[in-house]
Formats: C-alpha cells, sequence, structure tokens
C-alpha cells in the first residue's frame, strides 16, 4: 500500500512541498529540475519499498519488476502507433472543449540555445518516472486485486491528477492519454513501451507545441 501511495501521489505532493519552499520562479526551466530530483529521489524510495517490502531481494528485481517486458519492432510500433492516435485525438477534444467553454492553459519553457538542456532532461526525466510509477509499478500491483479494467480506471484518474496544474482542460485531457498508455501496457506488458510512447509524447509537446 505505501507503495502504491507513493507512486500515485505522493512523490508529486513531495514536489509540491519542495516548490512551497523554494518558490522558483515560474519561467526557468532549470528550476524544473526540482521536480527531476524529487521523483528521482521518490522513483529510489519506490526501489526500496519493492526490495525490502515486497521481497525482490536485490535492487536489479526490483528495477525488472517495474520496468518489465522488452522493447522490440511490435511493441515500439503499437507504442508508436497509439501515440499517433492519441495526439489526433486532441482535435476532436479540443472542439468538445471550445463547446463547453473551457480553454487550454498556456504553460511551456524556452527551449532556446541551453535552455533546451533541463527541458529535456524534466522531459525525458518525467516520461521515465512516470512509467514507473503508473504504469509498470501501479497497474502491476493494482491489477491482481481489481482487474485490467479499475487499474486502467484508476491510475489514469491519479495520472491525470497530477497534471491539474496545467489546467483542467490538460488533465481531463491526461485522463484519456493515460488510459491508452495503460492500455498499451496491458497489452504489451512491457513498461518501456510505454517509455517509448511517452517521451515521443514529451519531446513533441515541451519542444514543439509548448516550447518557446
Amino acid at each position: 500500500m505505501i507503495g502504491l501511495l507513493l507512486a500515485m501521489g505522493g512523490y508529486y505532493l513531495a514536489a509540491l512541498a519542495v516548490y512551497a519552499v523554494v518558490k522558483p520562479p515560474a519561467d526557468n526551466p532549470w528550476y524544473a529540475l526540482i521536480y527531476t530530483a524529487v521523483q528521482l529521489a521518490s522513483f529510489m524510495a519506490l526501489l526500496y519499498i519493492v526490495v525490502k517490502r515486497e521481497g525482490y531481494g536485490t535492487w536489479r528485481g526490483a528495477f525488472s519488476s517495474i520496468y518489465s517486458g522488452r522493447l522490440g519492432p511490435r511493441e515500439a510500433a503499437l507504442a508508436i502507433a497509439l501515440w499517433v492516435l492519441v495526439f489526433t485525438l486532441w482535435w476532436p477534444v479540443n472542439l468538445l472543449y471550445s463547446a463547453l467553454g473551457l480553454q487550454w492553459g498556456r504553460w511551456g519553457y524556452s527551449t532556446a540555445g541551453i535552455n533546451a538542456v533541463p527541458v529535456a532532461i524534466w522531459a525525458l526525466g518525467a516520461a521515465f518516472f512516470e512509467e514507473a510509477f503508473f504504469r509498470g509499478y501501479s497497474i502491476s500491483r493494482l491489477a491482481p486485486a481489481v482487474g485490467n479494467r479499475w487499474a486502467a480506471l484508476l491510475t489514469s484518474a491519479a495520472f491525470s491528477a497530477v497534471h491539474l496544474r496545467f489546467g483542467a482542460a490538460l488533465a481531463g485531457y491526461m485522463f484519456l492519454w493515460g488510459l491508452v498508455a495503460a492500455a498499451l501496457y496491458i497489452v504489451t506488458k512491457s513498461t518501456w513501451a510505454c517509455l517509448l510512447y511517452h517521451m515521443v509524447n514529451n519531446v513533441v509537446v515541451d519542444f514543439f507545441i509548448y516550447g518557446r
């Protein structure tokens, strides 16, 4: 249970606490690495929990229980295809939001020059750690107890919640995005496929859509 609490939102609350103390400027991409550092610390804590409380015995075994499966041609092709699908769904979702009077929040960091370095670390780090937390760890632990469907719904809801800082509109879209990622994990049994799906998304979004 403690592992699920950490993976499905505990790490995010820890990051919010650090930001509340540090109070970094909102537009400086280097301060985004605070979030990455908290994610790294939380991931190490999760590995410790898996070793000590779940009986995997070694750090390598703990890591493999979270980052499981393989990334062969089938998994990679499916990851890319599903990302294209969910990215395409942005348009009808945007039409729905417009009809409801909802607007996308505007955010993003400068990616000019050296600023590309922290943005890349932040974006790719988020992909790695969030797939570990929400898909690799949480779904694999929840599914035996509640089934794949509920595991997908619960983890996608938690995944959506940690994106509320970017606005309710994006958080709603991320629930759908998370469901697709959950389906990818359940079908392929590969956290690595989910990582590819997430990395492609973050590079496109953080550098070409919201980057400035």
